[in-house]
């Protein structure tokens, strides 16, 4: 059952969907002319991985999908005059590589033998997943499995986990600024952990932010600093299908939320707090600039969402609430300038009278 969840419905979910509808993105894609300038502005031009792909599958499968394909989209090729046929296949078929492996790596990290409920909540993040894509880009798809990648190398126990973290971090972000998530999620990975573990959760949580940190800045110095991820206000242009469109990704936040909170058996709530905090700059992002009737904005949170909040138990989420509860962290942050702070000479005196003087030493003490 999980096999033919993680591959068979995928597949036949994304020929369905790419063949009985049109997605949106087709009618400025699916030109090579329109494709490249498209993807050469603004915001998008930062994007270059799954246009990268695309263009390479395009150069050496094309005419291999145009025979393919060549009795299949008729139909588009009328309603979208010079439509090239090999590029839509590249497209099509470099998302439904990317969409296998996001589904893979989502069943391996929801699905959970003993907790009956998580493949109802691993269909409910598929079905949101499938909803946001009748916009059809060629980085969307790519960003989630890169997503998820990061996070099963946070739960990888390898000492091979920093450096492939490294690298899918590195692709995650030339492909979309959507890897950013997987810090957060890996925040609350450490911040829950044990003592023990804390220590490899928090180098592995620094290990992708600076590594996502480095290839952003990389970009904006190879490509510009003119144009940033808030590309333009949108919040004070909205309509009913922009109002209708975050409503649905509300909802569909708070399903997810609720789904995994009961495959965990109650647990997770605190992770999925701690989460949202932690994710406030992307959310802050789409609110003022996305184009909120296009659910795909909310999909990466709802994807690192469904992981952080299921994986949890009791214990951790105890010991989550013990490190962030207010007065911790400062009592904790007051105990490390104390520590790091100079002696006084006061401290020196009192130290001294409270040492042990001419104590005889005694044999095997």
């Amino acid at each position: 059952m999980s096999a033919i969840a993680a591959v068979v419905l995928p597949i036949w979910a994304w020929h369905f969907l790419h063949y009985g509808f049109f997605p949106v993105y087709s009618k400025l894609a699916y030109t090579r002319s329109s494709f490249d300038s498209q993807l050469a502005e603004g915001v998008y031009r930062f994007r270059i991985l799954g246009a990268w792909l695309v263009r390479v599958v395009d150069d050496h499968l094309g005419d291999v999908l145009v025979e393919v394909l060549h009795n299949r989209p008729l139909w588009m090729t009328a309603a979208v005059p010079g439509m090239d046929v090999g590029l839509y296949g590249s497209l099509v078929l470099v998302n439904l590589v990317a969409y296998l492996a996001m589904s893979i790596l989502l069943q391996r990290l929801l699905w959970d033998p003993d907790r009956p409920l998580t493949p109802a909540l691993y269909l409910l993040v598929q079905v949101i997943v499938l909803a946001s894509s009748w916009v059809m880009t060629p980085y969307d798809m790519l960003a989630y499995a890169f997503l998820l990648a990061a996070v099963a190398c946070l739960r990888w126990r390898s000492g091979a986990a920093p450096y492939a973290l490294v690298l899918i971090t590195v692709l995650g972000t030339l492909t979309r600024e959507t890897q950013a998530l997987a810090i957060a999620c890996a925040a609350v990975f450490a911040l829950r952990s044990s003592r023990s573990e804390a220590r490899r959760g928090l180098v592995l949580t620094g290990v992708s932010a600076l590594a996502f940190a480095a290839t952003y800045v990389g970009l904006r110095v190879v490509l510009g600093w003119d144009t940033s991820v808030i590309n333009g206000l949108t919040v004070f242009d909205v309509g009913l299908l922009a109002i209708l469109g975050l409503a649905g990704a509300l909802v569909a936040v708070y399903m997810v939320h609720c789904a995994a909170v009961a495959a965990a058996g109650g647990s997770g709530r605190t992770s999925a707090t701690v989460l949202y905090l932690l994710a406030t700059p992307y959310l802050v992002a789409i609110l003022l600039a996305g184009a909120w009737n296009e659910v795909r904005l909310i999909v990466p949170l709802v994807l690192v969402q469904a992981v952080a909040t299921v994986t949890a138990d009791p214990t951790s989420e105890s010991v989550l609430r013990d490190r962030v509860r207010p007065r911790q962290v400062l009592a904790r942050v007051t105990e490390l300038a104390r520590g790091v702070a100079p002696p006084t000479r006061a401290r020196h005196e009192k130290n001294r009278k409270a040492a042990p003087e001419n104590v005889p030493f005694v044999p095997g003490s």
